[in-house]
């Protein structure tokens, strides 16, 4: 059962709105180019296992997607975790091409592709932080249930390799995709026995969804002066900006689209990049909009939640974007190709 669907990452959906809003002779515009299609990689990454977990999971069993939860003063990521009545699994995924050499002297990844090297953080140090962090958290709520953690390749293509320092033990834990479900049945037999109740399983599933917490992310956490920002309609086809507003739509002047809504659109931009609410007047600096009777209006059609009165009325971005970069009016909680 899954007790915590995989959502688009609102991080992700950040870097694609900032990228949206940068000059690309913007100093941070490459490398937040680089980290959106790293992220892309790993958030298909982490979708393209989802077929074999769905082989290896009873419905007793809980699957929780993209926890994050507390670890004293900071927090860990899970990108998935399956509770069962008999022990834990955390399942972290890379997507990652070419060939993978775990070098344990100086305790990192270097991914070889085209002729190109980068050395990355070590996984499988992540995985043992993640581990012990888990347990903590867990033993704190009086569980004492077995944790194993994986990782798992979910390229087919991918070449892993290891320095000989590693001892196999050390290496084990590292699998390819196609894997999964024969390592799961390994764990499955190496504990058989039942540690916790169905009761404790649903008391431990509300203790990781109440833990769970939103990321929050601006503009100013990738390093963006939100003064950098560029202000106006972005045409949801093609993304240009500014888009004009005549007889209350709006048009595109790059490749002649017309929306009635396309300022939902850019106030998700908004509430993604700089706050979650938004004054009339901030509205129209962002949207570009000269008249306040029509900022006012637009405010009104999208029946937003507001506080405060007259000139300190402030209205709530309860904007929804989906996977796909289209825009829903629901409530929002704003909380790769290969690398």
């Amino acid at each position: 059962m899954i007790k915590k669907e995989r959502s688009f990452p609102v991080k992700l959906y950040t870097l694609q709105a900032l990228l949206r809003r940068l000059p690309k002779h913007h100093p941070k515009y490459q490398s937040l180019q680089d980290e959106c299609l790293r992220r892309k990689a790993g958030l298909k990454g982490e979708q393209s296992i989802d077929y074999e977990l769905s082989q290896l999971h009873t419905k007793e069993d809980y699957i929780f997607h993209d926890l994050r939860l507390p670890n004293r003063e900071q927090f860990f990521q899970l990108d998935t975790l399956l509770v069962t009545k008999s022990f834990i699994v955390i399942i972290e995924v890379k997507n990652i091409a070419g060939t993978v050499y775990f070098d344990k002297k100086f305790n990192q990844l270097i991914r070889s592709y085209n002729g190109v090297e980068e050395a990355f953080s070590d996984p499988l140090l992540q995985i043992k932080r993640q581990r012990l962090h888990l347990m903590e958290l867990i033993r704190l709520h009086k569980f004492n249930i077995p944790v194993e953690s994986l990782i798992v390749f979910s390229n087919p293509h991918t070449l892993i390799k290891a320095s000989p320092e590693y001892a196999p033990h050390e290496l084990s834990n590292i699998i390819h995709r196609a894997e999964l479900p024969f390592r799961m049945n390994l764990i499955k037999d190496k504990y058989q026995k039942e540690i916790i109740t169905p009761k404790d399983m649903k008391k431990l599933s509300s203790v990781l969804l109440k833990y769970h917490t939103h990321e929050a992310i601006s503009a100013e956490s990738f390093g963006v002066r939100k003064e950098d920002v560029i202000r106006g309609v972005h045409c949801p086809p093609c993304n240009y900006i500014p888009m004009e507003r005549k007889r209350k739509k709006w048009y595109c002047t790059a490749c002649n689209d017309h929306s009635k809504t396309a300022h939902i659109d850019s106030l998700s931009d908004y509430s993604l990049l700089i706050s979650n609410t938004i004054s009339n007047k901030e509205l129209r600096d962002f949207l570009q909009i000269p008249s306040r009777c029509t900022s006012l209006y637009l405010l009104q059609s999208m029946s937003l939640e507001s506080t405060g009165a007259t000139k300190d009325k402030r209205y709530l971005l309860n904007l929804e974007r989906s996977s796909c970069d289209c825009i829903t009016h629901r409530n929002y909680a704003p909380n790769k190709l290969f690398w």
